[in-house]
């Protein structure tokens, strides 16, 4: 038997190669319906009527360009993985730190941070690991937060 299913394919090859079929499905759907005579309301959602009155008067909506797509975030990388807990380099710690202007904006936020990761260290007894889970930050960023912000001279 030669089969010609691929099991190592990815999301995009999937919907490349399968995209007339999953539009021919939908497609002989809508037939179906306009050929029993039934007219779907266009305004018709899932639900006949919501379960709970909205009380929303505004929303928020953020479109962020530039980063990947969340789908695209699937795709195995096996890279990453392998570089996993990992410092970044020195290089490019220095050109990310040479990029921010020196506002006073940011170095409220640099003290604001400072202050914190000071107070959550002297509320954890000194443990990294700990002070870490508090501040929601995986122990190596906390490290490189320590670095970045020179706060290693406080600790002492």
């Amino acid at each position: 038997m030669n089969a010609h299913v691929n099991f190592e394919m990815n999301r995009r090859d999937f919907f490349s190669r399968f995209a007339l079929g999953l539009g021919g499905l939908a497609l002989t759907g809508l037939f179906r319906r306009s050929v029993a005579g039934e007219v779907p309301d266009p305004f018709a959602g899932v639900l006949a009527a919501p379960h709970l009155t909205p009380r929303a008067k505004r929303i928020i909506y953020l479109f962020m360009s530039g980063g990947p797509s969340q789908l695209d975030l699937f795709d195995y990388k096996p890279t990453l993985n392998k570089m996993n807990g990992e410092d970044l380099p020195e290089s490019i710690l220095e050109l990310s730190s040479q990029n921010l202007p020196a506002t006073n904006y940011q170095t409220a936020v640099n003290e604001m941070k400072k202050g914190l990761i000071l107070k959550t260290l002297e509320q954890t007894g000194g443990s990294y690991t700990e002070a870490a889970k508090l501040l929601g930050l995986h122990p190596t960023n906390l490290h490189r937060l320590i670095r970045t912000l020179n706060i290693k001279s406080l600790l002492k």
